[in-house]
């Protein structure tokens, strides 16, 4: 008999940052993360997170908006069907709500995980197997003042932490912004290889044109600063 779907609810969890973390149109002191705890009848357990930043600030859904999808509509919509076939539990909830990526993605991946789970495999093995077997992890710089950026950064190279940084820009001019982060790129330049990959958040606009998509979405610029030796060219 297959196991069916018994139980479903999502969670708020709010972590306090170690720091406000400034984006171009709002400034956070915390992340609040959706977790999604899934219960089947033969007793496994599957878990799944969404989480976005800003609020509505920023995208179309929101933590507290995730948990009212869930509760209110897909969770319903699921229980006491097969556990076990995960496509077609994706196929109904396509029909009972529109849109809701984050809502969707998050019970998704708690009936993923309770399916790798019942079958005694790795999640990244009941998927086809890992690309990679390492990540690299940048860390954000966006305090709103540089002289703590540069420290933040530093302190990072220094523990070998991170060496790859994302610059928020956005909030101010882009003369101050461009100032600000030829400074931390030049502060930093000591050690031997320090990436920075620059965000350009909603509120960068071209002269005489309106914020469109098509800004938010650009790519992200990146550099790479090295330290050269006497011999190099």
């Amino acid at each position: 008999m297959s196991a069916k779907i018994s139980f479903i609810e999502a969670i708020l969890v709010d972590l306090p940052t170690i720091r406000d973390h400034q984006l171009a149109m709002t400034t956070m002191q915390r992340q609040t993360l959706v977790i999604v705890r899934l219960r089947c009848s033969d007793g496994m357990e599957g878990l799944g997170e969404a989480t976005t930043i800003g609020g509505l600030t920023y995208g179309d859904e929101s933590p507290e908006g995730i948990k009212l999808a869930i509760d209110t509509y897909l969770a319903p919509a699921l229980i006491g069907i097969d556990a076990t076939n995960v496509n077609a539990a994706m196929q109904r909830l396509a029909k009972v709500a529109r849109g809701n990526r984050f809502a969707k993605s998050a019970v998704e991946t708690a009936l993923l995980d309770a399916q790798a789970k019942r079958l005694g495999v790795p999640l990244v093995t009941m998927l086809g197997g890992a690309v990679r077997s390492t990540l690299s992890v940048l860390w954000t710089l966006a305090s709103g003042d540089t002289a703590r950026d540069i420290e933040e950064a530093e302190m990072m190279l220094a523990e070998s932490r991170h060496n790859t940084f994302k610059l928020k820009i956005g909030r101010r001019s882009v003369r101050e912004d461009s100032d600000q982060r030829c400074w931390e790129r030049s502060e930093t330049s000591t050690y031997p290889v320090c990436r920075f990959v620059a965000q350009a958040s909603h509120c960068v606009k071209f002269a005489g044109q309106e914020q469109s998509s098509e800004i938010k979405r650009a790519p992200p610029v990146v550099g790479t600063v090295r330290r050269c030796s006497p011999s190099d060219d």
